[in-house]
């Protein structure tokens, strides 16, 4: 009978390690998820706002006469 309760027990033991180890990396990668998202909305939004200021840069044509070197 202890035998038995030995062997349950390392059982239980194993089965909550793994469940705990699984349920780890689901979260770790739930937070990963979420920061790759976030990084993604701030490396969209850079992006565009640097599309925004080179058209900014190239439609406000300011012409300045052109200075001679003589």
């Amino acid at each position: 009978m202890a035998s038995i309760l030995k062997i349950l027990a390392l059982l239980s033991s194993i089965v909550t390690s793994v469940f705990l180890t699984f349920e780890s990396i689901r979260l770790g990668l739930t937070m990963l998820s979420t920061i790759v998202g976030v990084l993604k909305i701030v490396v969209f939004l850079t992006f565009t706002g640097l599309l925004v200021f080179i058209l900014y840069l190239i439609l406000s044509k300011k012409r300045y006469p052109a200075e001679d070197a003589g």
